[in-house]
């Protein structure tokens, strides 16, 4: 399996009672950064950044809204 040249980022959210948006993100393990992140990935084989964040959000109702907007990461 290749690693595609690209990262997603998946932010899960929900529309709660009083119309605000409440989004979800993840606290890593201490010992990989213990820091908050959205969901995250990087794109593998042939797939498109669509399928590549479709994969990495195991929510089998859920529903992508593509960004309009992407931009690079840089390397360490």
């Amino acid at each position: 399996m290749a690693r595609a040249p690209f990262q997603v980022l998946v932010f899960p959210y929900y529309i709660n009672n009083d119309g605000n948006i409440v989004y979800a993100v993840f606290k890593r393990r201490p010992d990989n950064g213990d820091f908050w992140q959205p969901i995250a990935g990087g794109g593998e084989d042939d797939e498109t950044p669509l399928q590549a964040a479709c994969r990495e959000d195991f929510d089998p109702n859920k529903h992508i809204i593509k960004s309009r907007r992407t931009g690079p990461i840089p390397n360490r």
